[in-house]
């Protein structure tokens, strides 16, 4: 058995880790792929752990001049980090793993997927950005409320007041009016 309760602490054998992404080093960003013969491949160190994707990949920021870059790495096969971008502003990706949408120096929207960018039309001077639990990317520009469609965006209200926030069940609330007197949207 890989996982067995004595009392109230539950013990997890090594089997319970195979096939998977593990830190070895608390809060150093240090990640390692544990393979299914119990060994290590695919080191991504000194970096700033953004977030870990699909069991195989990561996406990182690594801090340079204080700039933010942003790379990928598939640690399962020991690959070669890939740059995504420099000087990022903003980061969300999708529950996949396989979409990123990040804020450039340039304030514009790019979603990145498959090795190929594109800019978002229209999604320009981004103040938020975040994912909802069904995967909308919801972004703020100037007060207004948007949602990515396709390549382009689509409004969804003005005159926001805050950022917007995902509950953990995945929904997204915003609320709209000013300081004083706000209402608040599902």
């Amino acid at each position: 058995k890989s996982v067995r309760t004595v009392g109230t602490v539950r013990i997890y054998g090594i089997s319970s880790f195979k096939n998977t992404l593990i830190s070895t080093e608390r809060n150093a960003g240090t990640v390692y792929y544990l393979n299914s013969k119990y060994e290590t491949s695919g080191k991504v160190s000194d970096t700033v752990m953004a977030v870990t994707v699909d069991g195989a990949n990561v996406i990182y920021i690594k801090v340079n001049d204080s700039k933010f870059n942003l790379y990928t790495k598939n640690v399962k096969k020991d690959g070669e980090q890939v740059k995504v971008a420099s000087n990022i502003q903003d980061l969300a990706y999708l529950s996949d793993g396989k979409t990123i949408f990040y804020v450039n120096n340039d304030d514009q929207l790019v979603k990145y997927s498959g090795g190929k960018e594109t800019v978002i039309k229209g999604a320009d001077d981004i103040d938020s950005l975040t994912v909802t639990g069904d995967d909308v990317v919801l972004f703020t520009s100037d007060d207004a409320l948007f949602y990515v469609n396709g390549s382009g965006k689509k409004s969804l209200a003005s005159e926001i007041y805050g950022r917007v926030s995902v509950l953990p069940t995945g929904e997204a609330y915003y609320r709209v009016g000013d300081k004083d007197s706000f209402d608040v949207y599902y």
